[in-house]
């Protein structure tokens, strides 16, 4: 398991908590998702007349808006391991998912991959912490998923103490 990468992730999500979003693998400004299907998942929009995200569909308890960061770019834990190794631009990813890349980036099965990239794969503690309950803030949210992956490097991918 590539440690020193997933620590880089948790310090990335732990200083820029607007730059997380769980349930979208990377939202850029410049390239607006799709999923598969070309279908539209996110659209550029104004929060409190700043520039923001508005998504289609809302998944874990986040925001249907979320205010677009000075960088343009949101992404998840895979999101993030694919950006911080430079893989921001799907031409660079070429026939591979970005679940797939961060992957084998993070040198993790494809079970511990399912486990950290899916919040509702995670363990009960943190799936129950980060989808229910009051709304929580960025910040917030990303001390969940700080936790999440240190709870995953701790017992080493197999969520067992």
């Amino acid at each position: 398991m590539n440690t020193e990468l997933l620590r880089k992730v948790r310090r990335h999500i732990l200083a820029k908590p607007s730059r997380l979003r769980m349930s979208n693998w990377i939202i850029d400004i410049e390239r607006i998702a799709h999923d598969s299907e070309t279908q539209l998942i996110a659209s550029k929009t104004k929060m409190d007349g700043k520039p923001a995200f508005s998504f289609v569909s809302i998944a874990y308890n986040e925001p249907a808006a979320q205010l677009i960061p000075s960088c343009g770019t949101v992404g998840c834990i895979a999101g993030w391991v694919c950006i911080l190794e430079g893989f921001q631009a799907m031409e660079k990813l070429g026939s591979l998912s970005i679940p797939i890349k961060a992957t084998q980036l993070l040198q993790i099965s494809v079970r511990e991959a399912d486990h950290l990239f899916y919040v509702t794969g995670w363990p009960s503690p943190f799936r129950e912490q980060y989808i229910e309950g009051p709304t929580k803030t960025a910040k917030q949210r990303a001390k969940i998923v700080a936790d999440r992956i240190d709870f995953f490097i701790k017992t080493n991918g197999t969520d067992t103490q």
